[in-house]
């Protein structure tokens, strides 16, 4: 079954390999059918939604898609919204099972795996709008060609695997460009990079306007979208345009996006620096309801984040990437932020909760909140 394949890959680390995900595609590319569109989504944040407002769109145009995101929330078929719902775990079976006729395939991780998973879904679509995983040119989802790249802002997030500083992150993101590249609100320092790298390949680049149109205007008005939503949108309306697809009309369809749960309470699967500086500008006088992986720059974040903070409330996450309790707590007091860890779900109705911080933690309060419900 592909749920015990996946969690053997999960518990099994995968050494980075940046010739591997080509290998197994030149082989496993003469047995597939890929869609007749192409788009690509990389960036540091709104990779989700920005790909989500045009599958919608194009979905009410009458185009068949497939929108392939990561990580989930609750089960790994979310990664796969076919025809504007989730794929059942019967199609997702079938695929595995195509999947294993080749002994190849075995040598992928679990991130490229997933992306071949949805590649054999993709036959016959219209679209397939792929969002990239850590992003850049060795990302798994850059082993294929691609009619339209798009660039959500780049900012500081996966140090690791992409360096650190943001000349090194936004490099290896732009290198992966290909087809009509969009880009979307950045700093000078990657609009410069942009434009390095797209002479040198010979693409076209179309750059986000600091002002939405109307009609992105008028439908964040409408779903009283945040301003970072909108940005998205915005940046989503422009590679409509190109194609000459109207905006969506219905509400976006992605949970966690900083989802109003209750009037006192929102959940935001934002785990990085920059979406800290978004919820700053949306937010004061919170109680943060936070839990963070090891490996996120948690005290920089923390520390963005201290002057809309009332205090935190730990709330436990049983995953092995989160970082210690005790850690936790002793960066809070060192950044003299007021914090306790939180024992049930009791709110008080005068104040305001976000539960920020991972994928993980959102998973995790979601099914308190919604078994107490």
């Amino acid at each position: 079954m592909l749920k015990d394949y996946m969690d053997k890959k999960g518990l099994e680390y995968a050494p980075f390999d940046k010739a591997r995900v080509h290998k197994i595609y030149a082989l496993l590319k003469p047995n597939l059918k890929l869609p007749n569109h192409t788009v690509h989504i990389m960036g540091t944040n709104g990779k989700g939604s920005t790909g989500r407002f045009i599958t919608q769109s194009l979905q009410e145009a009458g185009f068949s898609t497939l929108h392939f995101t990561s990580p989930h929330i609750f089960r790994y078929e979310e990664r796969f919204f076919i025809n504007n719902k989730i794929v059942d775990s019967e199609t997702l079976e079938k695929a595995h099972n195509f999947l294993q006729s080749f002994s190849f395939i075995n040598e992928a991780s679990y991130f490229e795996y997933s992306f071949f998973l949805c590649l054999v879904l993709a036959q016959g679509l219209n679209y397939l709008i792929a969002e990239a995983g850590v992003g850049g040119e060795y990302d798994a989802t850059s082993c294929i060609n691609y009619d339209a790249s798009i660039y959500t802002p780049i900012d500081f997030d996966h140090k690791d695997y992409l360096g650190t500083t943001l000349e090194s992150i936004a490099t290896t993101k732009l290198k992966a460009m290909d087809g009509l590249t969009f880009i979307g609100l950045q700093q000078e320092t990657t609009k410069k990079i942009a434009l390095k790298i797209a002479k040198e390949k010979n693409l076209k680049l179309v750059f986000q306007d600091d002002t939405p149109s109307k009609e992105v205007k008028a439908y964040a008005k409408k779903y009283h979208l945040y301003p970072f939503l909108e940005s998205n949108l915005s940046l989503a309306s422009l590679f409509l345009d190109s194609i000459k697809v109207p905006l969506l009309s219905k509400p976006l369809d992605l949970r966690g996006r900083l989802e109003k749960l209750q009037d006192n309470l929102y959940i935001d699967v934002g785990h990085n620096l920059h979406a800290a500086r978004n919820l700053s500008s949306i937010f004061k006088n919170i109680t943060l309801i936070y839990n963070t992986y090891k490996d996120k720059d948690y005290e920089e974040i923390l520390h963005t984040l201290k002057p809309i903070l009332k205090k935190v409330l730990i709330f436990k996450v049983d995953n092995p990437r989160i970082l210690a309790p005790e850690a936790l707590k002793s960066t809070l007091e060192s950044l003299e932020i007021k914090s306790s860890f939180m024992q049930d779900l009791t709110l008080d109705p005068k104040e305001t909760y976000v539960v920020f911080g991972s994928f993980s933690l959102v998973e995790a309060f979601l099914k308190r909140y919604e078994g107490v419900l």
